[in-house]
Protein backbone atom coordinates (compact mmCIF):
# COMPACT_ATOMS: atom_id res chain seq x y z
CA UNK A 1 0.00 0.00 0.00
CA UNK A 2 1.08 3.39 -0.97
CA UNK A 3 0.49 6.56 -2.48
CA UNK A 4 1.02 8.46 -5.60
CA UNK A 5 3.87 10.48 -5.15
CA UNK A 6 4.72 11.83 -8.97
CA UNK A 7 3.02 11.14 -12.34
CA UNK A 8 5.29 11.38 -15.10
CA UNK A 9 5.03 10.37 -19.07
CA UNK A 10 6.90 7.50 -18.18
CA UNK A 11 5.22 6.14 -15.48
CA UNK A 12 4.05 7.43 -11.73
CA UNK A 13 6.65 7.25 -8.89
CA UNK A 14 4.74 5.70 -5.79
CA UNK A 15 5.75 6.61 -2.20
CA UNK A 16 5.57 4.32 1.08
CA UNK A 17 5.48 5.61 4.61
CA UNK A 18 8.69 4.37 4.96
CA UNK A 19 10.31 6.63 3.11
CA UNK A 20 11.37 4.40 0.11
CA UNK A 21 9.88 4.93 -3.47
CA UNK A 22 9.73 2.87 -6.33
CA UNK A 23 9.13 3.56 -9.89
CA UNK A 24 5.55 2.15 -12.26
CA UNK A 25 6.61 2.34 -15.62
CA UNK A 26 3.66 3.36 -18.30
CA UNK A 27 3.14 -0.58 -19.08
CA UNK A 28 2.88 -1.41 -15.77
CA UNK A 29 0.24 0.93 -14.95
CA UNK A 30 -2.94 -0.75 -16.81
CA UNK A 31 -3.21 -3.85 -18.69
CA UNK A 32 -4.91 -1.24 -21.50
CA UNK A 33 -2.60 0.77 -23.78
CA UNK A 34 -1.78 3.78 -21.89
CA UNK A 35 -0.64 6.88 -23.66
CA UNK A 36 -1.13 9.72 -20.79
CA UNK A 37 -0.31 8.56 -17.27
CA UNK A 38 -2.02 11.32 -15.47
CA UNK A 39 -5.79 10.49 -16.87
CA UNK A 40 -5.35 6.85 -15.30
CA UNK A 41 -3.69 8.28 -11.44
CA UNK A 42 -3.27 11.66 -9.68
CA UNK A 43 -0.16 13.17 -7.27
CA UNK A 44 -1.31 11.98 -3.68
CA UNK A 45 -3.49 8.98 -4.98
CA UNK A 46 -3.49 6.26 -2.07
CA UNK A 47 -2.54 3.18 -4.30
CA UNK A 48 -1.85 -0.88 -3.99
CA UNK A 49 1.36 -2.35 -5.81
CA UNK A 50 3.14 -5.48 -6.48
CA UNK A 51 7.07 -5.32 -6.20
CA UNK A 52 7.89 -6.94 -9.69
CA UNK A 53 12.01 -5.77 -10.05
CA UNK A 54 14.39 -5.63 -7.52
CA UNK A 55 17.86 -4.05 -8.83
CA UNK A 56 20.79 -2.28 -7.14
CA UNK A 57 18.73 -1.35 -4.64
CA UNK A 58 15.93 -0.30 -6.16
CA UNK A 59 12.46 -1.33 -7.03
CA UNK A 60 10.24 -1.33 -10.14
CA UNK A 61 6.52 -2.15 -8.87
CA UNK A 62 3.01 -2.71 -11.26
CA UNK A 63 -0.12 -0.61 -10.90
CA UNK A 64 -2.35 -3.03 -12.71
CA UNK A 65 -5.93 -3.39 -11.52
CA UNK A 66 -6.04 -6.72 -12.73
CA UNK A 67 -2.95 -7.62 -10.15
CA UNK A 68 -3.48 -5.49 -7.67
CA UNK A 69 -7.33 -5.40 -6.64
CA UNK A 70 -8.00 -4.91 -3.26
CA UNK A 71 -8.80 -8.66 -1.55
CA UNK A 72 -10.90 -7.53 1.46
CA UNK A 73 -13.46 -5.27 2.17
CA UNK A 74 -10.96 -2.46 2.99
CA UNK A 75 -11.67 -0.24 0.25
CA UNK A 76 -15.29 -0.29 0.83
CA UNK A 77 -15.21 -0.28 4.13
CA UNK A 78 -13.00 3.14 3.62
CA UNK A 79 -15.96 4.45 1.43
CA UNK A 80 -18.55 3.69 3.95
CA UNK A 81 -16.61 4.99 6.92
CA UNK A 82 -15.83 8.41 4.81
CA UNK A 83 -19.36 8.89 4.10
CA UNK A 84 -20.67 7.92 7.77
CA UNK A 85 -17.91 10.42 8.95
CA UNK A 86 -18.74 13.35 6.33
CA UNK A 87 -22.25 13.48 7.02
CA UNK A 88 -21.69 13.39 10.85
CA UNK A 89 -19.42 16.42 10.37
CA UNK A 90 -22.21 18.25 8.31
CA UNK A 91 -24.95 17.54 10.89
CA UNK A 92 -22.41 19.07 13.34
CA UNK A 93 -21.99 22.05 11.29
CA UNK A 94 -25.41 22.71 10.61
CA UNK A 95 -26.99 22.38 14.37
CA UNK A 96 -24.00 21.69 16.51
CA UNK A 97 -24.68 18.33 17.77
CA UNK A 98 -22.89 16.13 15.72
CA UNK A 99 -25.17 12.88 15.18
CA UNK A 100 -26.49 12.58 11.78
CA UNK A 101 -29.52 10.87 10.55
CA UNK A 102 -29.31 7.27 10.75
CA UNK A 103 -28.78 5.54 7.02
CA UNK A 104 -31.35 3.60 5.37
CA UNK A 105 -30.33 -0.04 4.88
CA UNK A 106 -30.24 -0.95 1.32
CA UNK A 107 -33.24 -3.59 1.16
CA UNK A 108 -35.70 -1.70 3.19
CA UNK A 109 -38.84 -1.24 1.41
CA UNK A 110 -41.07 1.70 2.20
CA UNK A 111 -43.99 3.60 1.04
CA UNK A 112 -42.55 6.95 -1.07
CA UNK A 113 -44.09 9.68 -2.64
CA UNK A 114 -43.72 11.03 -6.30
CA UNK A 115 -42.57 14.68 -6.52
CA UNK A 116 -41.33 15.21 -9.78
CA UNK A 117 -40.85 13.41 -13.23
CA UNK A 118 -37.72 13.89 -14.44
CA UNK A 119 -36.12 12.76 -17.68
CA UNK A 120 -33.10 11.10 -15.88
CA UNK A 121 -35.71 9.12 -13.60
CA UNK A 122 -38.92 10.52 -11.11
CA UNK A 123 -38.01 11.78 -7.56
CA UNK A 124 -39.86 10.99 -4.11
CA UNK A 125 -40.22 11.95 -0.99
CA UNK A 126 -39.38 9.90 1.75
CA UNK A 127 -41.46 9.23 5.34
CA UNK A 128 -38.47 10.79 7.07
CA UNK A 129 -37.82 13.74 4.81
CA UNK A 130 -34.97 12.37 3.01
CA UNK A 131 -34.72 12.96 -1.16
CA UNK A 132 -35.15 9.54 -2.92
CA UNK A 133 -33.89 8.93 -7.00
CA UNK A 134 -35.04 5.86 -9.06
CA UNK A 135 -32.94 5.61 -11.67
CA UNK A 136 -35.30 4.67 -15.48
CA UNK A 137 -33.61 1.19 -15.35
CA UNK A 138 -35.63 0.57 -12.13
CA UNK A 139 -39.19 1.57 -12.77
CA UNK A 140 -40.00 -1.72 -13.82
CA UNK A 141 -42.42 -1.01 -16.17
CA UNK A 142 -43.89 1.94 -13.88
CA UNK A 143 -45.76 5.13 -15.24
CA UNK A 144 -44.99 6.85 -12.42
CA UNK A 145 -47.85 10.54 -11.26
CA UNK A 146 -46.65 13.39 -9.48
CA UNK A 147 -48.66 12.70 -6.22
CA UNK A 148 -49.13 9.28 -6.16
CA UNK A 149 -47.50 6.91 -3.97
CA UNK A 150 -45.76 3.88 -4.32
CA UNK A 151 -43.94 1.33 -2.79
CA UNK A 152 -40.05 1.26 -3.28
CA UNK A 153 -36.87 -0.38 -2.42
CA UNK A 154 -33.98 1.29 -0.83
CA UNK A 155 -31.11 0.33 -2.99
CA UNK A 156 -28.42 3.07 -1.85
CA UNK A 157 -28.72 5.71 0.91
CA UNK A 158 -25.81 8.27 0.32
CA UNK A 159 -24.93 10.24 3.78
CA UNK A 160 -22.96 13.26 2.19
CA UNK A 161 -25.62 13.82 -0.59
CA UNK A 162 -28.34 13.19 1.53
CA UNK A 163 -29.77 11.32 -1.42
CA UNK A 164 -31.62 7.53 -1.79
CA UNK A 165 -31.36 5.61 -4.84
CA UNK A 166 -34.81 3.37 -5.35
CA UNK A 167 -36.32 1.09 -7.17
CA UNK A 168 -40.05 0.88 -7.97
CA UNK A 169 -39.62 -2.16 -10.31
CA UNK A 170 -43.08 -4.22 -8.52
CA UNK A 171 -40.84 -7.54 -9.02
CA UNK A 172 -37.94 -6.56 -7.45
CA UNK A 173 -40.31 -4.95 -4.32
CA UNK A 174 -42.22 -8.02 -4.30
CA UNK A 175 -39.38 -10.08 -3.85
CA UNK A 176 -38.13 -8.17 -1.09
CA UNK A 177 -41.10 -7.41 1.02
CA UNK A 178 -41.53 -11.82 1.02
CA UNK A 179 -37.80 -12.65 1.81
CA UNK A 180 -38.37 -10.57 4.87
CA UNK A 181 -37.62 -12.73 8.29
CA UNK A 182 -37.14 -15.43 6.18
CA UNK A 183 -34.51 -18.26 6.44
CA UNK A 184 -33.12 -17.05 3.04
CA UNK A 185 -32.89 -13.52 4.72
CA UNK A 186 -30.91 -15.40 7.87
CA UNK A 187 -29.05 -17.52 5.16
CA UNK A 188 -27.85 -14.00 3.76
CA UNK A 189 -26.58 -12.49 6.63
CA UNK A 190 -24.38 -15.58 7.88
CA UNK A 191 -22.44 -15.55 4.68
CA UNK A 192 -18.52 -15.90 4.82
CA UNK A 193 -15.99 -14.35 3.42
CA UNK A 194 -14.46 -16.07 0.47
CA UNK A 195 -18.34 -17.60 -0.47
CA UNK A 196 -19.16 -17.40 -3.89
CA UNK A 197 -22.54 -16.14 -4.73
CA UNK A 198 -24.39 -15.25 -7.85
CA UNK A 199 -25.35 -11.68 -7.61
CA UNK A 200 -27.05 -9.44 -10.46
CA UNK A 201 -26.31 -5.88 -11.49
CA UNK A 202 -29.13 -3.67 -10.23
CA UNK A 203 -27.67 -0.11 -10.07
CA UNK A 204 -24.09 1.63 -10.53
CA UNK A 205 -23.75 4.29 -8.72
CA UNK A 206 -21.03 7.17 -8.43
CA UNK A 207 -18.25 4.73 -6.24
CA UNK A 208 -20.21 1.00 -5.46
CA UNK A 209 -22.50 -1.16 -7.06
CA UNK A 210 -25.78 -2.40 -5.91
CA UNK A 211 -26.65 -5.94 -6.15
CA UNK A 212 -29.22 -8.68 -5.57
CA UNK A 213 -28.49 -11.97 -4.76
CA UNK A 214 -30.86 -14.65 -6.34
CA UNK A 215 -30.29 -17.29 -4.31
CA UNK A 216 -31.32 -15.55 -1.23
CA UNK A 217 -34.79 -14.08 -2.60
CA UNK A 218 -32.95 -11.07 -4.05
CA UNK A 219 -31.78 -9.46 -0.80
CA UNK A 220 -28.96 -7.07 -1.50
CA UNK A 221 -25.70 -6.70 -1.45
CA UNK A 222 -22.97 -4.10 -1.93
CA UNK A 223 -19.62 -3.82 -4.05
CA UNK A 224 -17.22 -1.25 -4.71
CA UNK A 225 -17.33 0.13 -8.31
CA UNK A 226 -14.11 1.49 -7.96
CA UNK A 227 -10.88 -0.15 -6.59
CA UNK A 228 -7.70 2.02 -5.39
CA UNK A 229 -5.89 1.51 -8.56
CA UNK A 230 -9.13 2.07 -10.76
CA UNK A 231 -11.16 5.44 -10.40
CA UNK A 232 -13.89 7.57 -12.05
CA UNK A 233 -15.87 6.58 -15.36
CA UNK A 234 -12.52 3.44 -16.55
CA UNK A 235 -14.34 1.99 -13.32
CA UNK A 236 -17.90 2.23 -13.65
CA UNK A 237 -17.74 1.68 -16.80
CA UNK A 238 -17.15 -2.15 -16.46
CA UNK A 239 -20.67 -2.80 -15.09
CA UNK A 240 -24.27 -2.81 -16.60
CA UNK A 241 -27.12 -2.93 -15.49
CA UNK A 242 -29.09 -6.65 -15.49
CA UNK A 243 -25.45 -7.65 -15.57
CA UNK A 244 -25.35 -11.81 -13.94
CA UNK A 245 -22.13 -12.68 -12.91
CA UNK A 246 -20.37 -14.18 -9.65
CA UNK A 247 -19.01 -12.73 -6.98
CA UNK A 248 -17.27 -13.35 -3.88
CA UNK A 249 -17.94 -12.25 -0.31
CA UNK A 250 -16.00 -10.09 1.55
CA UNK A 251 -18.23 -10.04 4.72
CA UNK A 252 -21.10 -8.54 6.31
CA UNK A 253 -21.02 -5.42 7.84
CA UNK A 254 -24.18 -4.07 9.82
CA UNK A 255 -26.37 -7.18 8.30
CA UNK A 256 -25.30 -5.34 4.58
CA UNK A 257 -23.44 -7.94 3.08
CA UNK A 258 -20.31 -6.58 1.34
CA UNK A 259 -19.20 -8.69 -2.20
CA UNK A 260 -15.95 -8.33 -4.57
CA UNK A 261 -17.06 -8.37 -8.09
CA UNK A 262 -15.36 -9.80 -10.96
CA UNK A 263 -15.27 -7.70 -13.78
CA UNK A 264 -14.38 -10.52 -16.00
CA UNK A 265 -16.45 -13.57 -14.74
CA UNK A 266 -18.38 -12.76 -18.43
CA UNK A 267 -21.29 -14.11 -17.70
CA UNK A 268 -24.61 -13.25 -19.57
CA UNK A 269 -26.84 -10.36 -19.59
CA UNK A 270 -30.65 -10.43 -19.61
CA UNK A 271 -32.19 -8.06 -21.73
CA UNK A 272 -35.63 -6.75 -22.39
CA UNK A 273 -36.29 -7.60 -25.71
CA UNK A 274 -38.09 -5.00 -27.77
CA UNK A 275 -40.70 -6.28 -29.79
CA UNK A 276 -39.33 -8.02 -32.76
CA UNK A 277 -35.92 -8.34 -31.51
CA UNK A 278 -33.78 -12.09 -32.14
CA UNK A 279 -33.76 -13.80 -28.35
CA UNK A 280 -30.74 -14.89 -29.77
CA UNK A 281 -28.73 -12.38 -29.95
CA UNK A 282 -24.95 -12.47 -28.25
CA UNK A 283 -23.32 -9.68 -27.50
CA UNK A 284 -19.46 -9.42 -28.41
CA UNK A 285 -17.95 -11.32 -25.10
CA UNK A 286 -20.56 -14.10 -25.03
CA UNK A 287 -19.52 -14.60 -28.74
CA UNK A 288 -16.36 -14.96 -28.19
CA UNK A 289 -16.40 -17.10 -25.20
CA UNK A 290 -18.45 -19.10 -27.24
CA UNK A 291 -16.01 -19.59 -29.63
CA UNK A 292 -13.04 -20.25 -27.68
CA UNK A 293 -15.40 -23.04 -26.00
CA UNK A 294 -16.43 -24.32 -29.88
CA UNK A 295 -12.63 -24.87 -30.68
CA UNK A 296 -12.72 -27.24 -27.76
CA UNK A 297 -15.33 -28.99 -28.62
CA UNK A 298 -17.87 -26.85 -26.71
CA UNK A 299 -17.11 -27.66 -23.11
CA UNK A 300 -19.33 -29.27 -20.44
CA UNK A 301 -23.02 -28.87 -20.75
CA UNK A 302 -24.03 -28.94 -17.44
CA UNK A 303 -21.93 -28.57 -13.93
CA UNK A 304 -23.14 -32.14 -12.91
CA UNK A 305 -21.16 -33.15 -15.58
CA UNK A 306 -18.22 -32.13 -13.50
CA UNK A 307 -17.09 -35.52 -11.71
CA UNK A 308 -14.26 -35.38 -9.46
CA UNK A 309 -11.14 -36.55 -11.39
CA UNK A 310 -12.08 -35.40 -14.44
CA UNK A 311 -10.29 -33.39 -16.82
CA UNK A 312 -11.40 -31.00 -18.56
CA UNK A 313 -10.47 -28.05 -20.40
CA UNK A 314 -12.02 -24.29 -19.50
CA UNK A 315 -11.36 -20.78 -21.42
CA UNK A 316 -9.86 -18.28 -18.97
CA UNK A 317 -12.17 -15.54 -18.61
CA UNK A 318 -11.15 -14.15 -15.38
CA UNK A 319 -7.45 -13.40 -13.96
CA UNK A 320 -7.98 -12.09 -9.99
CA UNK A 321 -5.60 -11.72 -7.54
CA UNK A 322 -6.31 -15.09 -5.63
CA UNK A 323 -7.61 -17.34 -8.15
CA UNK A 324 -8.53 -17.86 -11.83
CA UNK A 325 -12.06 -17.97 -13.35
CA UNK A 326 -12.72 -20.66 -16.36
CA UNK A 327 -15.50 -21.36 -18.29
CA UNK A 328 -16.03 -24.72 -18.72
CA UNK A 329 -19.63 -24.70 -21.16
CA UNK A 330 -21.41 -21.61 -22.10
CA UNK A 331 -23.35 -22.07 -18.37
CA UNK A 332 -20.82 -23.86 -16.38
CA UNK A 333 -18.07 -21.34 -14.25
CA UNK A 334 -14.68 -22.71 -12.99
CA UNK A 335 -12.43 -21.35 -10.00
CA UNK A 336 -8.90 -22.07 -10.12
CA UNK A 337 -7.36 -21.29 -6.52
CA UNK A 338 -3.81 -19.62 -6.43
CA UNK A 339 -2.68 -23.24 -4.28
CA UNK A 340 -3.95 -25.17 -7.40
CA UNK A 341 -1.57 -23.89 -10.01
CA UNK A 342 1.98 -25.52 -8.68
CA UNK A 343 2.73 -28.52 -7.14
CA UNK A 344 4.21 -27.73 -3.37
CA UNK A 345 8.07 -27.67 -3.58
CA UNK A 346 9.27 -27.13 -0.14
CA UNK A 347 13.08 -25.78 -2.40
CA UNK A 348 11.50 -24.41 -4.90
CA UNK A 349 9.06 -21.94 -3.39
CA UNK A 350 7.83 -18.84 -5.94
CA UNK A 351 8.38 -15.28 -5.50
CA UNK A 352 5.49 -14.30 -7.30
CA UNK A 353 2.34 -15.20 -8.17
CA UNK A 354 1.71 -17.86 -10.77
CA UNK A 355 -1.70 -16.09 -11.81
CA UNK A 356 0.67 -13.76 -13.76
CA UNK A 357 1.31 -15.85 -16.24
CA UNK A 358 -2.64 -16.39 -17.40
CA UNK A 359 -4.53 -14.03 -19.47
CA UNK A 360 -8.04 -14.05 -20.65
CA UNK A 361 -8.83 -16.23 -23.57
CA UNK A 362 -6.54 -18.38 -22.74
CA UNK A 363 -7.39 -22.26 -22.87
CA UNK A 364 -6.27 -24.40 -20.01
CA UNK A 365 -6.76 -27.84 -19.15
CA UNK A 366 -7.50 -29.24 -15.43
CA UNK A 367 -8.29 -31.80 -13.04
CA UNK A 368 -11.86 -31.20 -11.25
CA UNK A 369 -11.21 -31.68 -7.33
CA UNK A 370 -12.87 -33.56 -5.25
CA UNK A 371 -16.88 -31.83 -4.27
CA UNK A 372 -16.87 -31.21 -8.14
CA UNK A 373 -19.47 -28.93 -8.49
CA UNK A 374 -19.92 -26.28 -5.05
CA UNK A 375 -23.42 -26.16 -3.83
CA UNK A 376 -24.21 -28.90 -6.58
CA UNK A 377 -26.65 -30.82 -4.05
CA UNK A 378 -28.29 -27.84 -2.73
CA UNK A 379 -29.07 -26.23 -6.12
CA UNK A 380 -30.75 -29.04 -7.41
CA UNK A 381 -33.17 -29.19 -4.56
CA UNK A 382 -34.03 -25.49 -4.98
CA UNK A 383 -34.79 -26.01 -8.39
CA UNK A 384 -37.09 -28.92 -7.62
CA UNK A 385 -38.76 -26.55 -5.03
CA UNK A 386 -38.90 -24.00 -7.35
CA UNK A 387 -40.40 -25.20 -10.52
CA UNK A 388 -44.17 -24.38 -9.75
CA UNK A 389 -43.11 -21.03 -8.55
CA UNK A 390 -41.31 -20.25 -11.22
CA UNK A 391 -44.04 -20.78 -13.67
CA UNK A 392 -45.70 -18.46 -12.28
CA UNK A 393 -43.32 -15.98 -12.17
CA UNK A 394 -43.54 -16.59 -16.29
CA UNK A 395 -47.02 -15.89 -16.39
CA UNK A 396 -46.72 -12.72 -14.16
CA UNK A 397 -43.98 -11.82 -16.26
CA UNK A 398 -46.07 -11.90 -19.35
CA UNK A 399 -48.69 -10.13 -18.03
CA UNK A 400 -46.24 -7.35 -18.21
CA UNK A 401 -46.10 -6.08 -14.29
CA UNK A 402 -42.80 -6.25 -14.91
CA UNK A 403 -39.76 -9.06 -13.66
CA UNK A 404 -36.17 -9.36 -12.15
CA UNK A 405 -33.53 -10.61 -14.12
CA UNK A 406 -32.81 -14.09 -12.40
CA UNK A 407 -29.67 -16.06 -12.63
CA UNK A 408 -29.49 -19.52 -14.66
CA UNK A 409 -30.58 -22.74 -12.62
CA UNK A 410 -26.97 -24.15 -13.62
CA UNK A 411 -24.14 -22.22 -12.28
CA UNK A 412 -22.88 -24.35 -9.47
CA UNK A 413 -18.98 -23.20 -9.43
CA UNK A 414 -16.37 -26.41 -9.94
CA UNK A 415 -13.60 -26.08 -8.11
CA UNK A 416 -10.37 -27.08 -10.89
CA UNK A 417 -6.56 -27.92 -10.30
CA UNK A 418 -3.88 -27.21 -12.38
CA UNK A 419 -0.97 -28.91 -10.73
CA UNK A 420 1.14 -30.72 -12.96
CA UNK A 421 0.65 -33.82 -10.03
CA UNK A 422 -2.67 -33.84 -10.55
CA UNK A 423 -3.04 -33.38 -14.76
CA UNK A 424 -0.60 -36.81 -14.70
CA UNK A 425 -3.22 -38.84 -12.94
CA UNK A 426 -5.04 -41.32 -14.80
CA UNK A 427 -8.67 -39.63 -15.79
CA UNK A 428 -11.43 -40.47 -13.13
CA UNK A 429 -8.27 -40.70 -10.14
CA UNK A 430 -9.21 -37.22 -7.51
CA UNK A 431 -6.73 -35.45 -7.05
CA UNK A 432 -5.70 -36.09 -3.15
CA UNK A 433 -8.09 -33.71 -0.79
CA UNK A 434 -6.83 -29.90 -0.05
CA UNK A 435 -6.34 -28.51 3.69
CA UNK A 436 -9.53 -28.08 5.75
CA UNK A 437 -9.47 -26.49 8.92
CA UNK A 438 -11.32 -29.48 10.53
CA UNK A 439 -8.14 -31.97 9.73
CA UNK A 440 -5.06 -29.55 10.17
CA UNK A 441 -3.26 -30.92 12.78
CA UNK A 442 -0.03 -28.05 14.64
CA UNK A 443 3.03 -28.30 13.34
CA UNK A 444 1.58 -29.67 9.92
CA UNK A 445 3.83 -27.90 6.82
CA UNK A 446 1.68 -25.88 4.23
CA UNK A 447 2.74 -23.93 0.97
CA UNK A 448 1.04 -20.67 0.70
CA UNK A 449 0.64 -17.33 -0.97
CA UNK A 450 0.60 -14.16 0.51
CA UNK A 451 -2.48 -12.50 0.11
CA UNK A 452 -2.47 -9.26 2.77
CA UNK A 453 0.40 -7.53 4.43
CA UNK A 454 -1.61 -5.77 7.26
CA UNK A 455 0.09 -3.59 9.98
CA UNK A 456 1.87 -6.34 11.98
CA UNK A 457 1.11 -9.22 10.48
CA UNK A 458 0.45 -11.60 7.20
CA UNK A 459 -2.49 -13.02 5.27
CA UNK A 460 -1.60 -16.47 3.73
CA UNK A 461 -4.06 -18.29 1.45
CA UNK A 462 -3.34 -22.06 2.00
CA UNK A 463 -6.18 -23.62 0.17
CA UNK A 464 -9.25 -22.09 -1.17
CA UNK A 465 -11.32 -21.28 1.61
CA UNK A 466 -8.60 -21.51 3.61
CA UNK A 467 -6.15 -18.66 4.53
CA UNK A 468 -3.91 -18.32 8.13
CA UNK A 469 -2.59 -15.01 9.82
CA UNK A 470 1.36 -14.69 10.43
CA UNK A 471 2.14 -12.81 13.62
CA UNK A 472 5.30 -10.42 12.60
CA UNK A 473 7.27 -12.34 15.39
CA UNK A 474 6.53 -15.30 13.59
CA UNK A 475 7.53 -14.69 10.52
CA UNK A 476 11.22 -13.94 10.56
CA UNK A 477 14.21 -14.77 12.85
CA UNK A 478 15.50 -11.67 11.52
CA UNK A 479 14.76 -8.26 13.47
CA UNK A 480 14.59 -6.03 10.32
CA UNK A 481 12.21 -8.13 8.97
CA UNK A 482 10.07 -8.59 11.72
CA UNK A 483 9.78 -4.41 11.92
CA UNK A 484 9.05 -4.34 7.85
CA UNK A 485 7.05 -6.89 7.06
CA UNK A 486 5.71 -5.03 4.08
CA UNK A 487 9.57 -4.05 2.66
CA UNK A 488 10.10 -8.16 3.25
CA UNK A 489 7.04 -10.08 1.14
CA UNK A 490 5.16 -8.73 -1.23
CA UNK A 491 1.45 -9.95 -2.41
CA UNK A 492 0.99 -13.18 -4.57
CA UNK A 493 4.75 -14.61 -3.00
CA UNK A 494 4.76 -18.08 -2.30
CA UNK A 495 6.00 -18.98 1.20
CA UNK A 496 6.46 -22.00 3.18
CA UNK A 497 4.47 -22.17 6.84
CA UNK A 498 3.82 -24.28 9.42
CA UNK A 499 0.62 -24.70 11.62
CA UNK A 500 1.27 -23.11 15.05
CA UNK A 501 -2.34 -22.53 16.11
CA UNK A 502 -6.12 -24.01 14.43
CA UNK A 503 -9.27 -23.83 16.37
CA UNK A 504 -11.65 -24.97 14.50
CA UNK A 505 -14.81 -23.93 15.91
CA UNK A 506 -13.57 -20.55 15.79
CA UNK A 507 -12.34 -20.40 13.02
CA UNK A 508 -8.81 -19.37 13.85
CA UNK A 509 -5.66 -20.30 12.17
CA UNK A 510 -2.18 -19.11 12.86
CA UNK A 511 0.66 -19.92 10.99
CA UNK A 512 4.65 -19.50 11.00
CA UNK A 513 6.91 -19.30 8.21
Amino acid sequence: QGYVRAVTAYGCFVGFASGLSALAPIHALSSQFVTNPGELFEVGQSVRCVVVSIEHAKFGVSLKPSVCMCPDTAFLDSLLDQERLLARLRAAAEDGGGQSATLLKAGTVLKVEAEEVLDYGPLFALPGGEAGHCPKNQLGGVDVKVGKKYQAVVLAHDGVKDMVTLSVDPALVAHLAAVKGTDKLNKASKLKPSDSVAVIVQAVLEDRVVVTLPDFGHVIALGAAQDYNLRGEAARGRFEVGKRCQAVVLGVRDGQVLVSIGTDLGTTKEVKKSKGEKDDKKGKQARAIAEELDAIGGGLASASEAKPGMEVKGVVVGVLPGYLSLRLGQNVNAHVNVTDVLDEDSDNVPDHSPLTGFKKGQVVTGRVLKGGAVGKKELAKKVEEKKGSKKAEKKKDKGGKGSVNTQPEDHALVNVSLRPSDLALPDGVAPPARPRLETLKVGATLQGFVEEIKGDCLWVRVASGLKGRVQALDASKDLDVVQDLAGSFKVGQGVLCRVAVVEAAAGKLDLSL
